[in-house]
Order: structure tokens, then C-alpha cells, then sequence
């Protein structure tokens, strides 16, 4: 049960991705699926019959897990199945993560699977909790709760219907993870952290020692600067050229540089030679602050005065020729911004150590509930199947999507 807060919070992170980023590109199931300790290449995860038509599953209402007065059904527990499969394939990772072996004899779904199977344990004993503290919402906060319609409507009939999500079902769901969160913070409202350990973790954070070293009144500091790059990398490869090429660049970065701080119009140099494709056309030039640029590139240009160009300035990149145009103070909303922010730091580290005593908390409280699963359906879920979308159907929620688009631009 470690860190089940931290995954439950992922749930609702790509829960919301659910919610706020449309339809997903389904791909083809793998070929082969290796067999799981969780059985998740079940018979019924063969979704195809003959005809290549999808098999829908007939358990979405049996009963997965209860706790208590607490039942979830299948139905329910898909929607963390697939919020997890969709937060994982959309961090890059994509479908063919899940038969990665990252432990002897078990792979990522494997993995993945134990961590729903805590996450759902953590939603059956802090639903219960809710109930014997009498925790629920508001009108209020229901009526602040996620438009399941949308979700319902930017998802593929197909994947709706594998795994029987419906608007009520989405609804359920929003309102859970709420009651749940206002469980998680009437339990740390009071909960007292060690000071010492909070300024040990704040002080060490690098965005709060940039706000010490700067001061509040400069963080929001930008400059306004020109530069040349002559650059250093390969780009076909993207790989750093042979020391002979490296050398020819900086002859050449020298030579522009005498012209430079001999007089020429740095913006027209900059047009004619720069080899940076996001600035050279408009005479190199960028305006920035702290923490936008490589650090080498970033300490030279706030050091220099306006009018000023800076000698070479060797980044990963190539060989930079700066120079500065105008410094840009922080206004006073900056300023407040940056107060702001010395706060939101030191509070995050204090929920970071709540959250810590929480879940030491949690794991006595979870062994006080007997959290039964229906071991034999939950081996049928999985996350490795992607639901295969039939092409003429793309077409047809890609033509609902257009009218969608067509109806909220004319609201």
C-alpha cells in the first residue's frame, strides 16, 4: 500500500487528460501478449470473434471488490484501468510498454496492475470513511464537478461500449474522487509537520534558492538580446560535429564576431549567418527570463549591459555572439508573482509532508478493513488490449467532433 496517494492522484490526473483532451488514437492489439500472473490474456481479453468484429464483455455490472458497505463493479474500476492505460501511452511510452519485463518473470502490466489493484483498495476504505464520517457534497460541489457528456462524446463508441462507460458511470466517478479528496483533507487539516524538515526540504529546492539568490524584486527580471549561433551540431544526426568542423565553426564565429564589435548591424549579421531557425529571421532577437535558456547561454546575456556583445559563448548547442538590448525589470505584479511563489513552495513541501504521515496513517487504517476482490475478474482486466476502432467509425465521431467544434465556436 506505499504510495497509494501518489497514484491515486495519477488516476485523477489522467482522468482529467479524459476530460480535457478528446478522443485517443487507438492502436492494433500486439501480435502475442505474454501470459500474466493477473491473467490478463484471459479468453475474454480475446475481444475479436471470426467475423473481426468486437466482443463485448457481458461482466461490466458484476461485482469487482467490497469493503464494508462499499461494492465497485467492473464497470467502475474500468474507468482507473483505462485512465491509467491512457496516462501511460500518452507520456510517450506507448502500447507496447506493457509487455516490457522490468522484473524477473513480470512485466510493466504486471506492475501496473498491482498499482490498480492499491489504488481501488484506497478508493473502497476512503469511500467507507467517508460514509462513517458522514462526508459528502455539496450541491455546490457536485455542480463544480467534470462534464461526463463530454467524455462520453470525445471518446469512440467502441472503447465506450468494451468498456460500458456511460455518463452516469463518469458522473459516479468525478463524484467520488471528490468526496474522496475532502476525506484525504479533512484527515490532514490538523496533521502538524516537522518544521526543521520542511525548511530542510524548501532551502534545498532550486526554484526557491533562484528566488534568495535574485531576491523577490528581480526573479521576474527579463532581457531583450540579439545573438548569432554558429552551430556545432549535426543536423541530420543531431549529434555534435568532429573536432575539424567544430574548429572551422569557431573560425567562423570569430570572424563574425570582430565584425560585430567592429560596427556592423548585429541584426543583419544575425539574418545573413546565425544558424538558430527561431530567431535569425527577425535579426536574432528574444526576450526571456530566468530558467528559459541554457544556463550558459543565460548567465552571459543578463550579465552584460544594454548595447553590449558578449565574447564567444560556447553551448551544447554551438557558439553563441550576445548582445544585449534592453533589461526589463519586474513590475510590481512580478513581484508579487514571485512572493507568491516563496509561499506556494514551502506550502507544496508541507502537503509533501502531510501527505507522508498520511500514508503511514493509511496503512494501519487499511489493515482494520477486509477489502474482498473477485480474484477470478479481476485476472480479465487488462491493459495491454487496445480496443480496435473500425476506420468508417473514425470518420463518423471525427464528423460529430466537427459539428461539436462548429456548435461551441457559434455559442
Amino acid at each position: 500500500m506505499k504510495k497509494i496517494l501518489s497514484l491515486v492522484l495519477a488516476v485523477i490526473l489522467s482522468a482529467s487528460m479524459l476530460a480535457g483532451c478528446g478522443k485517443t488514437k487507438e492502436v492494433e492489439k500486439p501480435e502475442q501478449k505474454p501470459t500474466t500472473e493477473q491473467g490478463s490474456t484471459n479468453e475474454q481479453n480475446n475481444q475479436s470473434n471470426d467475423t473481426g468484429e468486437l466482443t463485448i464483455p457481458q461482466d461490466h455490472d458484476k461485482i469487482l471488490l467490497t469493503t464494508g458497505d462499499f461494492k465497485m463493479t467492473k464497470r467502475e474500476a474500468n474507468i482507473y484501468l483505462y485512465s491509467n492505460k491512457l496516462n501511460v501511452e500518452r507520456l510517450g511510452m506507448g502500447p507496447t510498454i506493457w509487455v516490457n519485463e522490468v522484473q524477473a518473470g513480470k512485466t510493466f502490466e504486471d506492475m501496473q496492475l498491482e498499482q490498480l489493484r492499491n489504488t481501488l483498495t484506497y478508493i473502497a476504505v476512503m469511500s467507507e470513511e467517508a460514509r462513517k464520517s458522514n462526508i459528502s457534497l455539496t450541491d455546490e460541489e457536485k455542480a463544480g464537478l467534470n462534464d461526463a457528456s463530454f467524455i462520453i462524446k470525445s471518446l469512440h463508441p467502441s472503447i465506450n461500449d468494451y468498456y460500458g462507460f456511460t455518463e452516469a458511470e463518469f458522473n459516479k466517478f468525478f463524484e467520488t474522487q471528490a468526496v474522496v479528496m475532502k476525506v484525504y483533507q479533512d484527515k490532514t487539516k490538523d496533521l502538524q509537520v516537522d518544521q526543521a524538515k520542511l525548511k530542510e526540504l524548501y532551502e534545498a529546492d532550486q526554484n526557491y534558492k533562484k528566488l534568495k539568490e535574485l531576491g523577490l524584486d528581480h526573479y521576474f527580471d527579463q532581457v531583450r538580446a540579439r545573438h548569432i549561433l554558429i552551430s556545432t551540431m549535426d543536423n541530420a544526426t543531431q549529434t555534435p560535429l568532429p573536432e575539424d568542423k567544430k574548429a572551422e565553426a569557431k573560425k567562423k564565429a570569430e570572424e563574425l564576431l570582430a565584425k560585430a564589435k567592429g560596427g556592423a548591424d548585429f541584426a543583419e549579421l544575425a539574418k545573413e549567418h546565425s544558424e538558430d531557425p527561431g530567431s535569425k529571421d527577425n535579426g536574432g532577437e528574444y526576450t526571456f527570463g530566468r530558467g528559459r535558456m541554457v544556463p550558459e547561454f543565460e548567465n552571459a546575456a543578463f550579465s552584460l549591459n544594454p548595447g553590449e556583445i558578449s565574447d564567444l559563448v560556447e553551448t551544447s548547442y554551438g557558439y553563441h555572439i550576445i548582445k544585449l538590448e534592453e533589461k526589463i525589470a519586474s513590475t510590481p505584479e512580478d513581484m508579487e508573482k514571485a512572493k507568491d511563489l516563496e509561499k506556494q513552495i514551502i506550502e507544496d513541501y508541507k502537503e509533501q509532508l502531510k501527505a507522508e504521515t498520511f500514508q503511514t496513517e493509511f496503512d494501519e487504517v487499511v489493515k482494520t478493513y477486509e477489502v474482498k476482490f473477485d480474484e477470478e475478474l479481476f485476472k480479465t482486466m487488462s491493459l495491454s488490449y487496445t480496443v480496435p476502432v473500425p476506420e468508417e467509425k473514425k470518420e463518423e465521431v471525427k464528423s460529430e467532433e466537427k459539428k461539436e467544434e462548429v456548435k461551441s465556436e457559434k455559442q
